[in-house]
This record gives C-alpha cells, sequence and structure tokens, in this order.
C-alpha cells in the first residue's frame, strides 16, 4: 500500500486575507489525499476559516505587530521561526512544505529539510513593495532564494511575468494555478437571512455591491465618488460595502466630502429610517454571500490585485461585473484571450465576461475612473437586456474556476 504522503502548508495566519482563505480551502480539498501538518505564525487565537489537519500555531517573543519590534526584535522572531519550523518538519518527517506569501516563502527556504519546495505567491509584488517600503527587503530575498524552491505556484499569468521580469526568478518553474472557488458552499451561503430592513431596501432599490479590506490596493473610496455620478441619473441608487480595515476612516471623510449619508452597521441603529436614508451601507467584515445574491452589480475599484477571489465569488452569485483593469487578475477573468501583459486599458472596455475601466493608480487619474465606472453603472442598471447577458455571462465564466480542476492541477504539482 502506497504511503500517504506528509504535507505541510505554511502561512502566517488564518485570517482576514484572500490569501489565508487559498490555504484553508486547500487542506481541506489535500487532506483527502495526504497527511496535513497546517502551521500558522501570526495571530493564532484568532481564525476565520475552517480547515484539515494538524494545527500547529507557533508562538513567537515579541509583538506580532512588526510596527511594534524594532530591527533586533524582528530579527530574533525570524531566526527563531526558521528553528522552530525546521524542528517541525523533521518530527512530522515532512515530504512536501507548501507555503504562501513572502514572509511564509522565505522562511520555508531558509528552514528547508530537503523536503519538495513549493512556493505560492498571491499578490503583484512589485507594486506591493513600492506601496510599502518596510516591505521591500522581501524583494533581496526573492532574487536570491525562489530559484531554490522546486516550483513556484502564481494565480495569474501577470504575476508569472512580475517574478520573472522584476526579480528575475525562472519562468520554467513557476506554474499558473488560478484560484477556485466551491459553488456548492457559496450557494448554499447565498440563502441565509439578511436583516429585515436591509432586505427590504436591497429590494426595492438598485444596490451595487463591493467587497474587499479596506486597504490602498483596493481604494474603495474611489466608489463613493462614482456612486455620487450615478445619482445624478439614478437616484434610487445604493452602494453596499461589505468590509473593514485601517483605510474606513478616510473613506467616511470621503464620504462626508461628497454629502452622502453612510449607514454603519456596528455603531448605527438598525432602523428602516436609518437605512432607508442612507446612500452607502458600510456592513464590515461578515459573510458577503446573502448580499451579492441580492444586489444589481458588482464594483472593483483596486490598484492592483494578486487573483482577485471576490470576483468569481460575485459571479457565481449572478452579478454583472464592472472592474479596473489593475494587475493582477481582472483581465484574465474577464478578458481571457486578450494580452495579459498589455498596458492597461484607457477606454471603457465591454469585455466578454464583464467590463473594465481603466485604473486609478494616481490621482490626475481619478476622474477618468470614476467617469468610466459610473457611465457602466449606469449602462447596467438602465439596460435590462445588456445586465442580463453579463449576468449569465458572469456564472459562464465562473464555472471555469471549479474546484475540482484546480485540486486536480496542484496534486499533478505536488505528484510531479
Amino acid at each position: 500500500m502506497k504511503r500517504r504522503k506528509n504535507i505541510l502548508l505554511l502561512i502566517n495566519q488564518l485570517h482576514s486575507g484572500g490569501a489565508e482563505k487559498v490555504t484553508a480551502s486547500l487542506s481541506v480539498e489535500f487532506s483527502a489525499f495526504y497527511n496535513i501538518t497546517l502551521v500558522i505564525f501570526n495571530d493564532p487565537g484568532k481564525i476565520d476559516f475552517p480547515y484539515n489537519g494538524e494545527l500547529i500555531a507557533i508562538t513567537l517573543p515579541y509583538s506580532s505587530d512588526p510596527h511594534h519590534n524594532n530591527s533586533f526584535k524582528r530579527g530574533v522572531r525570524f531566526f527563531y521561526l526558521i528553528r522552530k519550523l525546521r524542528k517541525i518538519k523533521k518530527q512530522k518527517n515532512i515530504d512536501i512544505s507548501i507555503s504562501f506569501l513572502e514572509a511564509a516563502n522565505i522562511v520555508n527556504i531558509l528552514s528547508s529539510k530537503r523536503e519538495k519546495l513549493i512556493l505560492s505567491v498571491r499578490s503583484y509584488i512589485s507594486l506591493e513593495f513600492k506601496n510599502n517600503r518596510r516591505l521591500r527587503i522581501f524583494g533581496a530575498f526573492i532574487r536570491f532564494l525562489y530559484n531554490r524552491s522546486k516550483y513556484i505556484v502564481a494565480p495569474t499569468e501577470r504575476i508569472k511575468s512580475d517574478l520573472v521580469d522584476n526579480f528575475g526568478v525562472s519562468g520554467k518553474n513557476i506554474k499558473t494555478i488560478y484560484n477556485f472557488s466551491d459553488a456548492e458552499w457559496i450557494h448554499k451561503n447565498m440563502s441565509e437571512p439578511i436583516e429585515p430592513n436591509i432586505l427590504e431596501i436591497m429590494e426595492t432599490h438598485p444596490v451595487l455591491a463591493s467587497v474587499g479590506r479596506m486597504t490602498n490596493a483596493k481604494a474603495q473610496w474611489l466608489l463613493l465618488p462614482v456612486l455620487k455620478q450615478i445619482k445624478e441619473a439614478v437616484p434610487r441608487v445604493k452602494l453596499i460595502l461589505l468590509g473593514d480595515g485601517p483605510l474606513r476612516p478616510k473613506l467616511i471623510n470621503t464620504a462626508k466630502q461628497l454629502d452622502l449619508k453612510i449607514y454603519q452597521h456596528e455603531t448605527d441603529e438598525p432602523t428602516r429610517e436609518n437605512i432607508a436614508s442612507a446612500d452607502i451601507l458600510l456592513m464590515g467584515f461578515r459573510k458577503p454571500f446573502p448580499y451579492l445574491s441580492k444586489s444589481r452589480l458588482f464594483l472593483m475599484s483596486s490598484v492592483y490585485e494578486g487573483f482577485p477571489n471576490v470576483l468569481i465569488e460575485a459571479m457565481l452569485c449572478g452579478l454583472p461585473i464592472i472592474s479596473s483593469d489593475c494587475s493582477s487578475g481582472p483581465r484574465e477573468i474577464l478578458n481571457p484571450e486578450s494580452d495579459m501583459n498589455a498596458p492597461h486599458t484607457k477606454e471603457l472596455e465591454y469585455a466578454p465576461y464583464g467590463i473594465l475601466t481603466s485604473v486609478c493608480d494616481s490621482p490626475e487619474k481619478e476622474e477618468l475612473y470614476v467617469r468610466q465606472a459610473a457611465k457602466a453603472a449606469i449602462d447596467l442598471i438602465n439596460d435590462h437586456q445588456k445586465r442580463d447577458f453579463y449576468a449569465e455571462q458572469s456564472l459562464k465564466r465562473a464555472a471555469d474556476y471549479e474546484k475540482k480542476n484546480i485540486i486536480q492541477q496542484w496534486i499533478q504539482l505536488i505528484e510531479n
């Protein structure tokens, strides 16, 4: 009888982010074929996603918030993590270790016990590093270490190109494997109840939806001037935002400047009057699917992405998509036959599976983005035939990211 391989999955934490959700989901799927050890090393007490396998939470010295640690403390945490991980790999007789995100990838390589190494890069890192000076040190590690791995998994072709062109990683060992979505699980959660007064608004008003952590990369505050322009043509329109993050105050200040009223679910009374009078429903972190299934269309304003899981999830809910043509992911999802490395579109692009707008990656581009996104939204709200077409195309395209096919690609990589 063939021995089941011992696989270690390594990531910093199991809450909040898309990479964390992917890691937890893979642990569930892999457990049918392999012995899974899942290791996290930051915020071990908080788990948002269901997982399978043995969970080992490494508690590191000093603060889990890097802003509270000086260089010495960060170094101690780094070497402590390498030593602990090396012991775990030896104790568990690990055959293959798969890591997600740059900190975990680097530690995975440096703690190697001659097992097969698979790294997973989840974001367009040249842009991520550009916008975060603290992360730039990772660039040197990537150039020096990543070619030591057996494989590197990129969730899009554009991320693969970024690694080759900007970090000197050999393209021959980079494999593109898209993220998967569990359609059955999403459809089940779509039917969960939502607050009666919110439900009434969603059934009687055109509601536009967006989901994501409020960060510079996601740039949700750009959706507020978009909403302001849409309201000139469709006064009853509302925007529901699902998510939270450090730039929530910026979004709230932008709403005040534009004279748009916000209902904040965590602090405001959920009365019919408060909800009905609001232009923006700020709902915080929660399962998005009941709200997406009752929305009119989905907006994404990102400046850059890794692989935008929320687009596929919104498409599975039958929503037409309007997304910025950012790096990376939206073009590969909405217009897969186009050139993935072409410059970002400057025109409103009615692609086969959704609508692409320009990217607002600098202040002078905001007016163009807002005008294009508002025009596309008004078009879909008013043209029922076009909206129905893109809703059907969303469901059709989402089927390409079916779980069974994606997991098989991972297993082929593991077994190769």
